[in-house]
């Protein structure tokens, strides 16, 4: 229902509307809807506009295995929102997310590498290393 009353999907358009579905969802593990209450945090929609609620709703969904969180926690590690900036975790959520979208999804995927690649030119060898080794370590 969250996506119906985020979307206009057959209901009025309703942002508040849509937060009180999506936390409803996300609340019992749903990763869609995780994302997509972390989106509207971090946006201002349906919520107030909150950096570390929108860090705390999309580090859930990524912990879940959806891509598009993923993506978007390492965005948000690259640029500091509602988090220190960590270029290390940065490039970590780019990869998993690179492995996480399906292999159909050239769009989702192509994003993640190119800011993984972003991530990795701003990085010390040091830094790559360390990523490189929680990469592996997640894989396991």
């Amino acid at each position: 229902m969250g996506i119906h009353y985020a979307y206009g999907l057959g209901v009025p358009k309703d942002a508040a509307e849509a937060n009180r579905w999506f936390r409803l969802a996300a609340s019992a593990g749903d990763a869609l809807a995780q994302t997509q209450l972390g989106f509207q945090y971090l946006l201002g929609e349906g919520a107030p506009q909150d950096d570390d609620e929108a860090a705390t709703w999309i580090r859930r969904a990524a912990e879940n295995g959806y891509p598009d969180a993923q993506l978007q926690l390492g965005r948000m590690y690259r640029l500091g929102l509602g988090m220190p900036v960590d270029l290390v975790q940065a490039y970590l959520w780019s990869d998993l997310a690179e492995d996480s979208f399906p292999v159909s999804n050239l769009d989702g995927r192509g994003n993640a590498r190119a800011q993984r690649s972003f991530v990795r030119d701003q990085m010390t060898r040091a830094q790559f290393d360390e990523a490189q080794r929680l990469v592996r370590e997640r894989r396991r």
